[in-house]
């Protein structure tokens, strides 16, 4: 099923909004351009011109705009709100050209939490705010520094091309380091092959992952329930997105859309071919044999904002690799993305209620954040270094 709507040639441009965020079309249909944070959700096809994300996410703030402002920003390729729990290997690398350099810009993990790795290579920073630190199941590479609350324990090689702070005991079979250790007064340090230098003093890891600031996803997706651009194509809100006796193929064009969910027995493809939110008021649902897959077309983009939970029992392809950063994922769900099949995100996903679980290659060219990551299918995560800025735009 194709549905397109013969007002999408009606474009709208977010710069030329007021100051208030709200404008109107030649129809005097009022217009904020799309966005969330301008008065409300998109509809009758607002927001087909500009680009970007609907919404300003990440797991902190970015560098300071002209105005003095601090915008949200993914500075780690993973930030999980509690502990980060793999049973598989982790492997975190960054590709592209950030406007801004940091040390945060090679691939680096964030946990509020404890880490419990098995087999993991960082790409670049790894900094661990919990007490439980990081009891380590396996050897652990750090392309940069290492900031870590409490242990970091386990009769492995760790290697860290920087410096290290380990507020609890260090137990390790090995320890290489680039640059200088630090561990506080009372922390006990055996390492069996080797002895760095050691320098004793206070180490304090401030929680690297903001979980608390974000807006109000199933209010957003509330509101898209009337103000939405399904009658111009067509699309059934209750109905609409159910693959129930027999594939799915439905083809979007640039526009806001509401669901009140996403089941997939059956394989759902969709087609995005212009600037394209869609809202979905329950949860996203997919079995066995129920693929999901989200192609876009040439400066095509996606933000998917769902209410509540996902389950996936089968592939998932969020937009391509070869054009990564234009599938967003906002869910607001206190549950949990489980993603059974293999996946891959070109894009962003952002859940800072819910619990991350992996059974399958769980594969990201962008970021994430998580109230909590519980992983038993390999973790493939690439940063987006353009994600380090934020975003200043009005």
């Amino acid at each position: 099923m194709t549905l397109a709507a013969s007002g999408c040639d009606r474009r709208f441009s977010i710069g030329a909004l007021r100051s208030d965020s709200v404008g109107s079309d030649e129809g005097g249909t009022p217009n904020d351009g799309g966005r969330a944070d301008a008065s409300g959700t998109g509809g009758n096809n607002a927001g087909c011109d500009g680009s970007g994300p609907l919404l300003s996410v990440g797991d902190g703030a970015g560098p300071a705009c002209g105005d003095g402002t601090a915008p949200r920003a993914f500075r780690y390729v993973a930030c999980s709100c509690d502990d980060l729990n793999s049973s598989t290997s982790v492997i975190t690398d960054a590709f592209e050209t950030a406007r801004q350099t940091t040390e945060l810009s090679e691939g680096s993990v964030g946990s509020n939490g404890a880490f419990y790795p098995v087999d993991a290579v960082i790409g670049g920073a790894l900094t661990v705010a919990g007490s439980n630190g990081i009891p380590t199941r396996g050897p652990l590479t750090i392309g940069g520094d290492l900031r870590d609350q409490g242990q970091l324990d386990g009769q492995y090689d760790i290697s860290v091309n920087g410096d290290a702070e380990v507020g609890g005991d260090l137990r390790v079979k090995s320890l290489s380091l680039a640059g200088t250790l630090t561990v506080n007064s009372s922390s006990v340090v055996d390492i069996s092959e080797g002895s760095p230098p050691v320098t004793r003093s206070a180490v304090q890891v401030t929680p690297p992952c903001d979980c608390d600031t974000g807006p109000d996803i199933p209010a957003l997706v509330l509101a898209a329930r009337t103000r939405n651009d399904n009658a111009a194509v067509g699309l059934d809100p209750s109905e609409g997105l159910k693959a129930l006796s027999a594939p799915l193929e439905i083809t979007l064009p640039c526009g806001s859309y509401y669901v009140d969910e996403l089941y997939a027995p059956n394989p759902i493809t969709l087609t995005i071919t212009g600037r394209v939110t869609l809202y979905i008021n329950g949860d996203l649902v997919t079995e066995a044999g129920g693929a999901l897959r989200v192609q876009l077309a040439p400066g095509a983009e996606l933000d998917l904002v769902i209410a509540n939970n996902l389950s996936t029992g089968d592939l998932v392809e969020l937009g391509s690799a070869a054009t990564p950063g234009r599938v967003r994922v906002y869910a607001g769900g206190t549950g949990s993305l489980s993603f059974a099949g293999n996946t891959t995100i070109s894009g962003t996903l952002y859940a800072p209620k819910a619990e991350l679980v992996t059974s399958a290659v769980f594969e990201v060219f962008g970021a994430v954040l998580a109230r909590r990551m519980s992983a038993s299918g390999a973790l493939k995560l690439h940063y987006d270094r353009r994600l380090a800025d934020g975003s200043c735009s009005p």
